[in-house]
């Protein structure tokens, strides 16, 4: 069976990388040409991370362990980041455990607002086309460029233009939706200003191999997050 997980990025504060929404973009959409470097040539490195995931605990559970590990921390000045999928009930739970925290940023994983475009954009062209590719780019970049708005009520244009099929106006339906609950989260334009992370594959890519370390077959749930801060695992695997 597949395995499903939901990825949480708290940043503390630690990590900035500043990167335009063209190289952002351009990474997601187009990765055999990767951009995005600093300074000094180099890729960025995430510095002091720290693993907390687990297969068997509840989500609360986990938000929880996170909260108390941050909870003590300085975020006066800097915010408490957090990214997160697109999962409402999610939201909810992060805003009521982290509810003693004021100065906070909640950021819609950017990764998961991809998956959503690819479905329009497989709906207006053919699956691996050089023009689909193409959509995806231009209409992300407008997100990333903090036009979500603008983005929903095209949308809304050609899903009334009647010309599609009801399982395509469907889609189109779902895409939208999904852009209008999650539209708070969504500031791109100033989260990529401000430096903060708005992706957690690379985190979920972590998770997965930890739990295909540990020879587990099938699993249908989990919960996995990730902070900034001193090393630590809370895996039994304890491969981190």
């Amino acid at each position: 069976m597949p395995f499903y997980s939901s990825t949480i990025i708290i940043n503390t504060g630690g990590l900035k990388w500043y990167m335009l929404s063209e190289e952002v973009a351009a990474n997601l959409v187009y990765p055999d040409k990767k951009e995005g470097k600093n300074e000094t040539g180099k890729p960025a490195k995430v510095q002091n991370i720290r693993y907390i995931a687990s297969v068997e605990k509840p989500k609360r559970k986990v938000m929880e362990e996170i909260h108390e590990q941050v909870k003590d921390e300085n975020f006066s000045d800097k915010p408490l980041v957090c990214v997160m999928d697109g999962a409402l009930h999610l939201w909810a739970l992060f805003k009521d455990v982290f509810k003693g925290i004021e100065n906070k940023v909640l950021i819609l994983d950017i990764i998961h607002v991809l998956e959503y475009i690819w479905i329009i954009a497989h709906i207006k062209h053919k699956e691996g086309s050089a023009k689909g590719k193409k959509y995806v780019y231009k209409k992300l970049l407008l997100i990333l460029q903090g036009k979500v708005a603008s983005y929903i009520m095209e949308l809304q244009r050609e899903m009334l233009s009647k010309k599609w099929k009801k399982t395509q106006s469907d889609k189109f339906l779902k895409v939208i939706t999904y852009l209008k609950n999650h539209k708070e989260y969504m500031k791109y334009d100033q989260y990529l200003a401000e430096g903060y992370p708005i992706g957690s594959g690379v985190v979920e890519s972590a998770c997965s191999h930890v739990v295909k370390d540990r020879n587990v077959d099938e699993i249908t749930s989990a919960t996995m997050h990730h902070s900034f801060r001193a090393p630590l695992s809370d895996l039994k695997s304890q491969k981190y």
